[in-house]
């Protein structure tokens, strides 16, 4: 049977995990650098790496101007909406 030869060295790591600060917060929309240096390649060369990535907006704020507790709205006796085409065998409407 064949066996592949073990390599003599571990594979790089191939993640990096940031953490920042305790209290410390990435503003939304915002673009940041990351800049790691003397990163060691496979072949033992030292190299520097940037990256930049950016934030997405904030999530929407939680409409506070609803009446808490109120029961959602009976939706099971609802229709579903016609079908495209007007029911001409799903041909024509807006759809070729």
């Amino acid at each position: 049977a064949d066996t592949l030869p073990k390599p003599s060295k571990p594979a790089p790591a191939n993640v990096v995990v940031l953490r920042l600060a305790p209290g410390a917060k990435l503003l939304p929309l915002t673009q940041y650098r990351v800049t790691a240096t003397d990163l060691v390649n496979l072949m033992g060369y030292k190299g520097t790496s940037t990256r930049v990535f950016a934030t997405p907006k904030a999530p929407a704020k939680a409409d506070t101007t609803k009446t808490k507790g109120a029961a959602p709205r009976d939706t099971s006796t609802a229709k579903p909406p016609a079908k495209p085409g007007g029911g001409r065998g799903g041909r024509g409407g807006a759809f070729p």
